[in-house]
């Protein structure tokens, strides 16, 4: 009698189901475990997004600077910055190349050399086959011969936040070549007179007119927000460009030209991961504010006297 009821009471207990009391716990818990677990997902997911973007900007910024050192390594003069913007106080140490170069309001010149580019320029502008045909037949003789032609080269800072564009600034280059076509040895407008070695740095061109397109963008990106104050360049060495607004996103010291020494820059790039980090605009966590500095040397020996033997 007493272990039939005990059976009873077991099933009776079995088919009695939860109590409210009893569910209203278990979502509670349940919700709980759920919250921490979307927490860690999402926070793991940020994490993430920080690190990826933060690699990618270290490789962008890598890339350009290796772009920009291995043109320059081709350079047979850089402008110090005070040919650049104007404030040379020896005329006859440098022009100014603003004057010579219209550019956009929104492009900030930075850095600027003459260097040497082999000719033809591409496979589809080959050069004169009969140089008697041409205008100037020495000059095609000598080009040919030569098989290279000086073109200037200028790196800049773009301000535009505006699609498809990243990041605070870009860092554009504009390229002026000697010849517009080569079938025809057509000069580049406002091109002429050619530079002279090693008087590069008195070059006039002037009248060239340039648009937004003739500057295109080599990485985005760049750093110009709330920027660090510019470091003072080593001696001998000329910070380009002088007045920069205090940008010490992208920068140069450029060694000032003179006889017995060879040319070499000290480029200075710092990038901006913030806004694809999904951090705050204004955040200046220096982990993603990747900056490069890379010291190159130029190919030019125009003016340098070899050692003396004393």
């Amino acid at each position: 009698m007493i272990f039939k009821t005990y059976i009873a009471h077991l099933r009776q207990k079995q088919t009695a189901g939860f109590t409210l009391l009893e569910l209203l716990m278990a979502i509670v818990v349940g919700s709980i475990v759920m919250y921490a677990m979307m927490t860690l997902v999402l926070s793991l997911l940020g994490t993430e997004k920080q690190e990826t973007a933060k690699s990618q900007i270290q490789q962008e910024m890598g890339l350009a600077m290796d772009y920009i050192a291995s043109e320059m390594q081709e350079a047979v003069y850089i402008y110090p910055g005070d040919c650049l913007n104007g404030v040379n106080e020896d005329p006859d140490k440098c022009t100014d190349l603003r004057t010579q170069i219209n550019f956009p309001q929104e492009i900030q010149p930075i850095l600027a050399f003459w260097k040497l580019e082999p000719v033809p320029y591409t496979t589809d502008d080959g050069l004169p086959n009969d140089c008697n045909a041409v205008n100037s037949p020495q000059d095609c003789r000598d080009l040919k011969t030569r098989g290279h032609t000086y073109t200037l080269v200028v790196y800049s800072l773009r301000d535009n936040q505006t699609e498809p564009w990243q990041g605070p600034a870009q860092l554009t280059r504009y390229r002026l070549r000697q010849y517009q076509t080569l079938a025809n040895l057509t000069p580049a407008p406002g091109f002429n007179p050619a530079p002279e070695p090693p008087d590069f740095g008195n070059w006039g061109g002037g009248g060239i007119q340039t648009t937004l397109q003739d500057h295109p963008v080599l990485v985005d990106s760049v750093d110009n927000r709330n920027q660090p104050p510019l470091t003072d360049c080593p001696t001998d060495y000329t910070r380009s460009p002088v007045n920069a607004n205090n940008s010490s996103s992208f920068y140069a010291c450029v060694r000032n030209p003179g006889r017995g020494t060879m040319q070499d820059a000290i480029v200075f790039l710092r990038g901006n991961a913030i806004a694809r980090a999904g951090l705050p605009l204004d955040s200046r966590n220096p982990t993603y504010l990747p900056s490069l500095q890379r010291q190159v040397q130029a190919r030019s020996v125009f003016g340098r006297e070899p050692p003396t033997l004393d």
